[in-house]
Formats: C-alpha cells, sequence, structure tokens
C-alpha cells in the first residue's frame, strides 16, 4: 500500500470530514424515536452532509493512488536514465574501437606494401601461411585501446 503524504491539507479535511461524517452516522442511530418532522430534518442533512464525504473520500483514496504512481513513475525514470548513461558509454567506446581497428589495417597495409606482399587483409590467412604474432607496436596499441574502454566503463 503507497504511503500517504501528511503534509497535504486537502487530506486532513479529507480526513475530518470522514470522522464527522461517522460521528453523524452514530448521532442519527440514536435518534430513531424522535418524531416525524425532526427525523425528516435529520435525514435531509444527512443526505447534505453524503453530497460532502463522496468528494472527501475520492480525495483521500485518490492522493493515496496518486503518490503510488508517481513513485512508480521515478523508479521508472531512473532506470530509464541508467540505462542511457550505459548506452551511451558503449557509444562512446565504438569510435574508440573504429578508430584503433583503422590504424592497426592502416599499419598492416603499410607493412605489407613494404614486404611487397599483396595479401587480403580482411582474411585470417595470407597465401596459406598464418599471421604472425604480435610485435610490440600492436600489443602497445591494443594495450591503449584496452586502458580507453576500461576507463570509458568506469
Amino acid at each position: 500500500m503507497a504511503k500517504i503524504e501528511w503534509s497535504n491539507p486537502l487530506l486532513w479535511v479529507s480526513v475530518a470530514l470522514l470522522l464527522g461524517y461517522g460521528f453523524f452516522t452514530w448521532h442519527l442511530t440514536g435518534q430513531v424515536n424522535r418524531p416525524d418532522n425532526e427525523w425528516t430534518r435529520l435525514a435531509w442533512a444527512y443526505e447534505g452532509a453524503q453530497a460532502l464525504i463522496l468528494p472527501a473520500a475520492g480525495a483521500l483514496f485518490g492522493t493515496a493512488v496518486q503518490v503510488r504512481q508517481t513513485r512508480e513513475a521515478r523508479s521508472e525514470a531512473k532506470e530509464a536514465r541508467a540505462e542511457a548513461n550505459e548506452n551511451a558509454q558503449r557509444a562512446a567506446i565504438v569510435p574508440a574501437v573504429r578508430e584503433v581497428a583503422a590504424a592497426n589495417r592502416e599499419r598492416a597495409m603499410a607493412k605489407a606494401r613494404r614486404a611487397g606482399d599483396s595479401r587480403d587483409l580482411g582474411s585470417q590467412r595470407v597465401g596459406g601461411a598464418t599471421p604472425s604474432p604480435l610485435d610490440q607496436d600492436d600489443v602497445a596499441e591494443w594495450d591503449a585501446l584496452l586502458t580507453t574502454i576500461d576507463r570509458l566503463l568506469q
């Protein structure tokens, strides 16, 4: 059940009207032996009280529902903001990965040109041979990339 915010004056008025209506109902039950004209007046007053109490009860219960819905909406908004931040961090990594991959590809193409090799740089194997192990430059570049990704994810 939702916690009611008692700082709202409308709630206090609603509660007072509900309590007054309860007291009036209790008082009315003790007046059943009154003459008809007095009983009729009390019944009319009771009907007027009903006209006030229904909106008061609606305000009381409506406020409770509104508080619950507001809290749920805030919770959903907080989750959406967290997800958006996470997606933004992931999106920031993509250009860095592309940049390092492009630099590695360019460096590999330059090495191939220097060696006079016309190999397909998109495949895993070159002319039937396995690719050479990473040199120190490759290790340094991948280390820089992983450091950048790690920093962006924190």
